[in-house]
């Protein structure tokens, strides 16, 4: 993958991120605790999962793409 691709994809995945933070008002670490815990409002309702698992997708996003841009020449 290209530098540019990288760079892109990672401030994508930073936006994203922002997104899922103001909806639910708090980090994914925290989102996570309370739908372990059963304090996320119709936590098995479509739209609140599909949001677990594309922020939990972003997250991990987040986290592989900076050592990907830091080993390319």
């Amino acid at each position: 993958m290209h530098t540019d691709a990288i760079s892109l994809k990672l401030k994508e995945t930073t936006e994203r991120r922002g997104v899922f933070e103001r909806r639910y008002g708090m980090s994914f670490q925290s989102f996570q605790r309370a739908w372990q815990e059963g304090r996320i409002a119709n936590e098995h309702s479509y739209e609140v999962e599909r949001d677990y698992w594309e922020w939990e997708a972003t997250v991990t996003d987040e986290e592989r793409l900076p050592p990907m841009l830091e080993n390319l020449p």
